[in-house]
């Protein structure tokens, strides 16, 4: 399966998380044998990816709304993200929300830059959302829409990756994505 343009850059912009910011100098980083077995500080070198408002601020009968289905938030992961799915229909429609501090995704520049390049590969730009927001929809797999979105407001960016649907109109899934990405605005 190949990722939009959008896809791929939100992505790498996401999987470097786990580099960002560490340099070795913070000692409370280090897993030397300075930190003690039960410092739990010292063994997790993962950043501190920021709150996770987007996951509890939304509201998932409006999440619902937007997907046509009855939503229930699901568990929120260590990685900021939850999903908002129909629980009697497991195989059925959902969407993702993945948010992370703009420090923990490498700082206002490569927020910036990694949005540009979505753009500049065939994302739709939305300027009337958020502080910056792209959206992308492409054709997937046999009769599928894959799309996803993102939304920078403050100093949280927050992705939106609703389920491929088949048989569903591309602008149809656009529009869907864009009222999630208004939703995520007015949650945080």
């Amino acid at each position: 399966m190949r990722l939009s343009p959008f896809a791929a850059v939100v992505a790498a912009c996401v999987l470097t998380l786990t580099g960002c910011g560490d340099d070795g100098s913070d000692p409370k980083s280090s897993n030397d044998a300075t930190s003690s077995a039960g410092d739990k500080q010292g063994k997790d070198e993962r950043p501190d990816l920021g709150p996770v408002d987007v996951c509890t601020d939304l509201d998932a009968t409006e999440v619902g709304e937007v997907l046509g289905i009855k939503a229930k938030r699901g568990k929120i992961s260590k990685n900021n993200s939850c999903t908002f799915a129909d629980p009697r229909s497991p195989s059925g429609r959902s969407v993702a929300f993945n948010q992370v501090s703009v420090e923990a995704a490498g700082g206002a520049d490569a927020v910036k830059e990694a949005l540009d390049t979505a753009v500049e590969n065939g994302s739709e730009e939305l300027t009337d959302l958020g502080d910056a927001a792209v959206v992308s929809v492409a054709p997937g797999a046999v009769s599928t829409v894959s799309a996803t979105g993102a939304i920078l407001v403050g100093d949280s960016l927050v992705q939106v990756s609703p389920s491929p649907v088949a048989d569903v109109p591309e602008a149809v899934l656009r529009d869907q994505v864009v009222a999630l990405l208004e939703l995520v605005e007015d949650a945080l």
